[in-house]
């Protein structure tokens, strides 16, 4: 019994991901390969940039409401993730979010 629990948890986070563990409500996301977006927060809070590959956070802020939030091509080309006026370069080969905590 025990070794099929294994196997359901390792199947389960193996389809899904790490992301079904990062907390929080998923507030703008980056596809690998997909053209970036971006939104405004809806709520002052923290907020938390994940990558689909990693459990801990890259980053995490306090944003006031209507605060630009997301995903965008910077003047080189490369993709990065926007909360307020700080941005971190993202590679492109890789699935992030921001989550609302």
């Amino acid at each position: 019994m025990r070794s099929f629990m294994f196997f359901a948890l390792a199947f389960t986070l193996g389809f899904a991901g790490c992301t079904v563990l990062q907390k929080g409500q998923e507030i703008s996301k980056y596809d690998a390969g997909s053209q970036p977006t971006m939104t405004e927060t809806a709520w002052r809070g923290s907020y938390v940039l994940y990558s689909a590959k990693d459990l801990n956070p890259v980053h995490s802020v306090v944003l006031d409401k209507g605060v630009p939030i997301g995903f965008k091509k910077d003047d080189k080309g490369n993709i990065v993730a926007v909360a307020g006026d700080k941005t971190i370069t993202v590679p492109k080969t890789t699935t992030h979010y921001w989550k609302r905590k």
